[in-house]
């Protein structure tokens, strides 16, 4: 009866081990909230599959997914609602490429910044002043 116990205890172990997300549900909501704010552009034109493409310069928007398996970026046009918006992914890490890392928000600005160019209204403003 032991040995069942055990076993038990022990595949309850190693699937809470499989599921660990790189990001935990209550952060992702915080992190979600901060990119939300944020609008980016699309560095060089993506293909994502045969029939869908990003091209360069495309003004997005972006919100992460993270399961027990993959941290997924993924991007609408800027102009839509999130809610109503079908989200195309441009870039993810496998979780058990990052095991024995510590993940951080840094990281996933640097895998965005791989793809993305973040806009930043407030620089555009600084630079057509500059150019009067």
């Amino acid at each position: 009866m032991s040995v069942r116990v055990f076993l038990l205890f022990l595949t309850v172990l190693l699937v809470l081990a499989c599921n660990k997300r790189l990001i935990r549900k209550d952060d992702l909501t915080l992190i979600n909230e901060h990119y939300a704010q944020n609008t980016y552009y699309v560095k060089e034109t993506l293909v994502l599959d045969n029939k869908e493409v990003i091209k360069k310069d495309t003004s997005v928007k972006i919100w992460i997914e993270s399961t027990a398996s993959i941290l997924k970026v993924k991007c609408y046009n800027s102009n839509e609602e999130r809610e109503s918006a079908v989200g195309k992914m441009v870039a993810y890490i496998i979780n058990e490429d990052f095991k024995a890392k510590q993940f951080t928000v840094e990281y996933l600005d640097q895998l965005i910044a791989e793809k993305l160019v973040y806009y930043d209204a407030k620089d555009l403003s600084k630079n057509k002043k500059a150019k009067k």
